[in-house]
């Protein structure tokens, strides 16, 4: 009798068949046996374990979330990856590029220690370089190491991976149940096609930092749920599709760094719970729509990053700056137009909408601004409440 017990317990938290295939899969087209900088457990027993592969998350014997973060996968993402299911809710597949990451963002003599690290590493540092680095610390290609330089130390990331390939569509088609899908920081290109707007249960999307193109599809306003968007620094182009704006309950929204062009689409007046927007460096033209006088929750608008690269082009009318005199609760504008030219009760709104202490903090920003030209306000809003993620976070 015990013996079944045993045994019906070590089948019940087995993970799903066809779920360890799957993942074996991705493990063989990505590099795991070579480039995978943490592997424990792939590839022995089973995925939920004991003990469980790393960045497998399981529940009730199956898996429900993958995160491999700067784990130096190399490779495209499978189709097969599809055969975890509709009950997995997270993916997360990001930052696994060549290069190196730093801690300490702090630059020396024109070069962080971490760079002449990863110089040595690649056989093409200088002699100016080559000081500011402790070469016993070359170590196995992908592990963390440390430089050290002037008495202080640096934590430098070096990863080996490049995930790369078109939007996995045919894995995604299965993938139902996802709830967070972050595959930012990789090197993923074509277009977006229609597989990411078929997971109508997302709360958060990222993909930025990749090289993906074409038009940014209307059909993503069907993603009820979603409460964060990051499509920022990719290739993409064409008008900003005014279906988002049917995102009820989107928060944040990032589509800086691409190549967008026309206006300000008047139907994002419906986004009625959104914080953050951010469309700086593109090539949109106009001005802020009427509509946006609705959207009583934002915080931070940024329609220009300040600097001379940025293609942004907005209009000096006055009367295409109103709706921005209704939104209390702003604290961050950035737009590339003359304090001069800007609505006149603009300033002066946002300054009597502070609390007497902010005032400071904003007068300190605007003490700073590196160009004449360039408009800004704001003051760091506090801890904001967490996203939506069932399957335990980010």
């Amino acid at each position: 009798m015990l013996f079944c017990v045993a045994t019906l317990a070590a089948l019940s938290s087995a993970a799903l068949p066809g779920q360890r295939d799957a993942l074996m899969s991705l493990f063989r087209d990505t590099g795991g046996a070579t480039t995978w900088i943490k592997t424990d457990g792939w590839g022995a027993g089973d995925p939920c374990g004991p003990p469980a592969w790393h960045g497998v998350q399981c529940r009730a014997g199956a898996v429900i979330a993958l995160k491999l973060r700067r784990n130096g996968l190399d490779g495209a993402i499978p189709a097969a990856l599809g055969g975890l299911g509709p009950g997995l809710q997270a993916l997360t597949i990001s930052e696994n590029v060549r290069g190196w990451f730093v801690d300490d963002p702090e630059l020396l003599h024109g070069l962080h220690p971490c760079q002449a690290y990863a110089e040595l590493k690649a056989g093409t540092a200088t002699r100016d370089s080559v000081h500011l680095a402790d070469t016993s610390l070359l170590g196995k290609h992908s592990e963390y190491s440390k430089a050290r330089t002037g008495g202080r130390v640096y934590q430098c990331k070096f990863f080996g991976g490049t995930v790369n390939g078109p939007l996995p569509a045919l894995a995604l088609a299965q993938l139902t149940g996802l709830r967070l899908l972050d595959l930012n920081n990789n090197r993923l290109s074509g277009t977006w096609g229609e597989s990411v707007s078929a997971l109508r249960d997302l709360r958060i999307l990222q993909l930025d930092g990749n090289a993906l193109g074409g038009e940014l599809p209307g059909s993503l306003g069907g993603l009820a749920r979603l409460q964060q968007l990051r499509a920022d620094e990719n290739h993409m182009s064409g008008p900003l599709p005014p279906q988002l704006g049917r995102l009820q309950h989107l928060r944040f929204l990032w589509l800086n760094g691409n190549r967008f062009t026309g206006t300000l689409p008047a139907a994002w007046g419906g986004l009625a719970s959104v914080k953050f927007i951010d469309v700086s460096d593109n090539t949109l033209s106009g001005g802020v729509p009427k509509t946006f006088a609705k959207l009583k929750e934002l915080r931070h608008l940024e329609m220009h990053s300040g600097d001379d690269t940025d293609g942004n082009k907005w209009s000096e009318a006055h009367a295409d700056h109103e709706a921005l005199l209704e939104l209390k609760h702003l604290v961050l504008l950035t737009m590339n137009i003359p304090r001069s030219k800007l609505h006149p009760k603009l300033h002066k709104a946002h300054f009597e909408h502070q609390p007497a202490d902010d005032r400071a903090d904003i007068a300190a920003i605007m003490a700073h601004l590196h160009d004449s030209s360039f408009f800004a306000f704001g003051k760091k809003e506090g801890s904001a409440r967490p996203l939506v993620d069932a399957a335990g976070g980010p």
